[in-house]
């Protein structure tokens, strides 16, 4: 510890001290009689309870700086709160449906970058499951009870929603077009707040605090980068994101534990939560284009085509039937089929900043619906041409659509994602 710092154990002493107020009156020249107790004047003694009575003092000098601790709790009892109301409203307490958490407030690029920046807040307050939930307020209200006492409620609050909301969009920049939702974003920056506070200032921690604290969030963090490489779906870019921003944020609102730090809290906070909002502002306008929807695209797709190829098929066993003249069937195609189809191909077609995963499912439909036209076309030309070579072709490329729709059909998940859902990632 520098000599321009006072210890611990007198920083209690000079707390809040009223300026100008009178010395403290010299000790009497008699000591008053003090009974001998034992054991209690050696020196083994006075090295044992040294350490206890330094760590007394650090938890009464954060009680003095921080009085009450509420925030952490307020927070907790929000999260809790509110997924409490989702399952009032009818969503699975253990596995919740996309479409649900969309309804309450997740991340999704798409929604986000159109219109409702407002998920980067909301989808902090969603949650994935109870088990999801509880780790989440776990940790928590593991960090929150000293780093709350550290940095005080505001800037508590600060370093929460700040690393939240950069954990949400550090998801929308690499993940285009996953649902993200937790707390986990804000609870890295927690921890990558309490981290920068220790290195920062280790002689503001008693030494036999010090190294307990060190090692807890070492095995913290090690535990939560091991459960995210180990368990697919974990969003490790909001993580990221919120653990950067906490790293920062706590750089900014560390300082020395002494009389000064509660007089210097609110310009601290005032300049951290300037520079948090005007990066996270930034960074919010600045988004890359949003992808489209394509879960919701692609069900139109579900619902237009296999109608167009079941009503093709119908006017098919209709002619062999002798039902339905070639004439009346080629009519059916120009005018009922064809329509549709092509307006669903030129749709997709036309899709823009397609995220690349999902960029060859979607080539792959093309080519379908592109043969299957085509083999149409084919069928109409053969039969007012009178060409046979034509309807030779035409049989071809049907075929060929067939097989690319079989591949389709086949694909194995994750990678075919044809579901009117999105991928699911907690955070």
């Amino acid at each position: 510890m520098s000599d321009s710092e006072p210890s611990p154990s007198d920083q209690l002493d000079q707390l809040f001290a009223a300026p100008g107020a009178a010395p403290v009156p010299p000790a009497p020249t008699v000591p008053p009689l003090v009974l001998p107790d034992p054991g209690a004047g050696s020196a083994a003694a006075q090295v044992r309870q040294a350490p206890q009575r330094t760590v007394v003092r650090f938890q009464d000098l954060l009680r003095k700086l921080t009085p009450v601790m509420w925030v952490t709790p307020t927070l907790l009892m929000l999260n809790v709160a509110y997924y409490g109301l989702m399952i009032c409203r009818g969503v699975d307490p253990l596995q919740p449906q996309v479409p649900q958490l969309l309804e309450w407030g997740a991340d999704y690029a798409p929604l986000t970058w159109n219109g409702q920046p407002w998920r980067l807040l909301s989808s902090v307050f969603v949650h994935s499951g109870i088990l999801h939930l509880c780790l989440n307020m776990w940790a928590l209200w593991s960090v929150g009870q000293l780093l709350e006492r550290l940095v005080g409620n505001v800037g508590f609050l600060i370093i929460y929603f700040a690393s939240g909301i950069a954990g949400s969009v550090a998801s929308l920049w690499w993940n285009e077009d996953i649902v993200s939702v937790g707390a986990s974003g804000a609870i890295f920056g927690l921890l990558g707040a309490f981290a920068t506070f220790i290195w920062n200032r280790t002689d503001s921690f008693p030494p036999a605090s010090l190294a307990q604290l060190r090692k807890s969030l070492a095995m913290c963090f090690g535990c939560n980068l091991l459960l995210g490489a180990s368990i697919q779906g974990i969003d490790q870019a909001a993580h990221l994101g919120g653990l950067v921003c906490g790293l920062v944020c706590g750089w900014l609102l560390s300082q020395p534990l002494d009389q000064y730090n509660y007089q210097r809290r609110f310009k601290k906070n005032l300049v951290t939560g300037a520079i948090a909002l005007l990066t996270l502002g930034t960074l919010v306008l600045q988004h890359p284009p949003p992808p489209p929807d394509l879960f919701l695209e692609l069900v139109a797709y579900e619902e237009i085509v296999p109608k167009m190829i079941d009503k093709y098929n119908a006017a098919v066993v209709k002619v062999n039937a002798k039902e339905m003249t070639y004439e009346q069937l080629i009519e059916l195609v120009r005018k009922e089929i064809l329509p549709p189809w092509i307006e669903v191909r030129e749709h997709i077609d036309n899709l823009k900043n397609i995220p690349s995963r999902r960029r060859e499912l979607i080539h792959q439909i093309q080519s379908q619906l592109l043969v299957r036209e085509e083999s149409w076309k084919l069928m109409i030309d053969s039969v007012e041409g009178d060409q046979k070579h034509r309807f030779d072709e035409y049989k071809t490329k049907w075929k060929q659509a067939n097989q690319l729709h079989k591949q389709l059909e086949e694909e194995p998940e994750p990678e075919k994602q044809r579901e009117p859902e999105p991928d699911l990632k907690p955070k």
